[in-house]
């Protein structure tokens, strides 16, 4: 299968473009990755393809005949999105049109989407959508134009792990927990560490996308998660423990929550991807971080040397 994926270059794109170059013909499209090492990681019979969703049609059509495309370009986070929300509907809406258009004309004929769904705990497909920031919103949006022209829209967890094996500086709380942790200093909690948020190994997105693929029929929408959520709390003290293991010696530190700011719990039922996709998540909260904190200290003493 040829396989175009968007957004190539980033956290998830990385690590699913390795997946997939294993067993299918990859063009990878998206801007040349700023973290070192990030380029060497991309497998050398993949494809590359330098630029902007929003010249999809032009960088598609010169990429020659496709069976598939998995979208995962746009975002930016929240903060960004909020800052310009014009161009955040300009990448993530307007983007992902012409990416399915462009595909759609290149004989594509299965549509991934990978997207966030956010809403408090549990939520189902199913369930009344409720984007409490533009970049949901915008989100959202993609989501609705994707499926309703016949793509899959595979809505994700928060997602963690040692992906590609790079560290491409991320600034989630896994993320900083685990470069914290890596060489013994602090991993700052705010407010009491009690919320809960699903964490889903990268590994196991990527299978997903790759069931996901393989399947005769996948549902319109479907979401991938861990099937529960840790607390934030327990997800540091994970983070404590890898560290130990490498002889690491970091430190919970509590400081108490912006004025205003709540954490409502966060998770996705899973049962539609276990039914209909076969998929199921199997890499364990622990096993994941400790190999993500692992990865961070390679990386430190790597900088060091």
């Amino acid at each position: 299968m040829r396989i175009l994926v968007t957004g190539a270059f980033g956290y998830l794109g990385l690590a699913l473009v390795r997946r997939l170059a294993a067993a299918h013909e990859i063009v990878a499209l998206g801007h040349p990755p700023r973290a070192e090492g990030a380029r060497a990681a991309v497998p050398a019979n993949v494809a590359l393809a330098w630029g902007d969703v929003l010249d999809a049609a032009r960088l598609v059509t010169g990429s020659g005949p496709l069976d598939a495309v998995v979208h995962l370009a746009g975002g930016g986070g929240p903060a960004k999105c909020a800052a310009d929300p014009t161009a955040a509907v300009r990448v993530n809406v307007l983007g992902a049109e012409r990416v399915f258009s462009a595909a759609r004309a290149a004989g594509a004929r299965r549509f991934l989407y990978g997207t966030h769904r956010r809403p408090t705990a549990p939520y189902c497909e199913t369930d009344a959508t409720a984007a409490d920031e533009i970049y949901g919103a915008v989100k959202e949006a993609a989501d609705a134009l994707w499926t309703a022209q016949g793509g899959v829209a595979l809505r994700l967890a928060n997602l963690y792990g040692a992906g590609a094996g790079v560290d491409l500086g991320i600034q989630g709380a896994v993320e900083r927990f685990a470069r914290a942790a890596a060489v013994g200093g602090e991993l700052t909690i705010f407010g009491t560490g009690a919320q809960k948020i699903d964490y889903l190994h990268i590994d196991d997105a990527c299978d997903a996308f790759a069931r996901a693929l393989a399947a005769d029929e996948p549902p319109p929408a479907v979401n991938i998660g861990s099937g529960g959520a840790v607390s934030i709390g327990e997800l540091a003290s994970a983070c404590l423990s890898a560290a130990n293991q490498l002889g690491q010696k970091p430190r919970i530190v509590l400081q108490d929550a912006p004025e205003g700011k709540s954490w409502p719990d966060r998770s996705l039922a899973i049962g539609l991807a276990v039914n209909r996709l076969g998929w199921r998540p199997r890499v364990g909260l622990q096993q994941g971080i400790d190999e993500l904190v692992a990865m961070m200290a390679r990386a430190r003493k790597e900088e060091v040397a």
